[in-house]
């Protein structure tokens, strides 16, 4: 990184506003001799708009970036190129004190800078990249749930189970109301979560179950969250831009898409607690908006940042599971459970930017008596 911490880059753009406001008094003293329209008041006006755009630029640039231009690379030259210009106009205006040296580094990342600065977990909004996590993880969106049992049947001799054995039919909703108790995703983050975070919403769930017999079943699961609006800090760069520090920081109104699932898991059991099952997942999500809170800056579109409109994908992939929930319906003593351990794999998708990725997922749950 090119400063340490904020306050050499403070001391750098306070010298150079500095001499910008006393370029400013003097410019304006040629306009009021010469006139508006003359030659020096107008080179004098371009040069002052120089001065402060690049003032503007460098806490851009400098400031919130993990790393910085080399002193011999394309970009670390046009930035000293212009602070030399702005520098040397101001001389010839009699004003003093605007600085010519950036002194950016002159090598750069190693291996293992690169390792740890990109490649390791970050933690919190305010921390640097890290080799470990540190401390707790932090709060998640905690989320109200409401659920109730919509069918619980089984059909023996005289439905459609009666061929083969009793067919048992569960169905059950809920609703979530999730509340924006986490941070939203970061500027160090370069790839933002799947489920939006740190913005309210509302979950339904439907889940089906079906079971044929002892030994066969098939679950169905449909799921759709639609989440609320709020202000995030974003870097305006179109997302194919995989690292680009000089892009503005703003902050921008945020409507994620909505999201919809689809899985089916037609699985088998081996005992009465152990069960293989294969798994598919269909995933959706409508495009993001983003849009400016407040004043809009004329000269960016916040739509740069979702450009590919809506987004599906299909995975597929196993699952192992054990449960102990059939036999304490039958009023066996003890505390249910269920351990499930799945497998899974993104094998299609389209619409932009969908992950192929491959995921690993295991859990426990316990249901106390009440």
């Amino acid at each position: 990184p090119y400063f340490e911490d904020d306050t050499a880059l403070e001391s750098l753009v306070a010298a150079m506003n500095e001499a910008l406001t006393g370029a400013r008094d003097r410019v304006g003293e040629l306009c009021e001799e010469e006139g508006g329209q003359s030659d020096a008041c107008r080179s004098g006006e371009e040069l002052l708009t120089q001065g402060e755009a690049l003032a503007a630029l460098l806490p851009q640039v400098l400031g919130g970036a993990p790393v910085s231009p080399l002193e011999d690379s394309e970009a670390g030259a046009r930035l000293l190129e212009r602070m030399i210009s702005v520098h040397a106009g101001l001389d010839d205006l009699g004003v003093s004190g605007f600085p010519t040296s950036l002194n950016l580094p002159q090598a750069g990342l190693t291996d293992e800078e690169f390792r740890s600065g990109f490649l390791a977990p970050v933690y919190g909004s305010n921390r640097p990249p890290a080799d470990s996590w540190p401390g707790l993880p932090e709060l998640g969106d905690v989320e109200l749930h409401a659920a109730a049992l919509l069918v619980d049947r089984e059909l023996g001799n005289d439905g459609l189970g009666s061929w083969y054995a009793p067919l048992h039919v569960r169905s059950a909703a809920s609703v979530s109301v999730k509340l924006p108790t986490q941070q939203p995703d970061t500027l160090r983050d370069y790839f933002e979560s799947v489920r939006p975070d740190g913005l309210s919403g509302v979950r339904i769930r439907l889940v089906n179950d079906l079971v044929l017999g002892q030994r066969f079943g098939l679950g169905l699961h449909m799921e759709v969250l639609e989440s609320g609006s709020g202000e995030v800090r974003r870097r305006l760069a179109t997302p194919d831009a995989a690292f680009d520090p000089e892009a503005p920081r703003s902050s921008v109104e945020w409507t994620p898409g909505t999201l919809s699932s689809i899985e089916a898991t037609p699985r088998v059991h081996l005992t009465q607690e152990l069960a293989i099952a294969l798994r598919y997942r269909f995933f959706g999500r409508g495009a993001d908006r983003y849009t400016w809170p407040n004043d809009p800056d004329d000269a960016l579109d916040p739509g740069m940042l979702s450009p590919s409109g809506p987004i599906r994908s299909h995975s597929f992939g196993g699952e192992l599971s054990f449960s102990t929930l059939h036999g304490h319906a039958e009023d066996t003593p003890g505390v249910p459970f269920l351990v499930r351990l799945r497998l899974e794999r993104d094998i299609s998708g389209s619409g932009g930017r969908v992950p192929a990725g491959v995921r690993m997922e295991g859990g426990i749950r316990i249901f106390p008596r009440l």
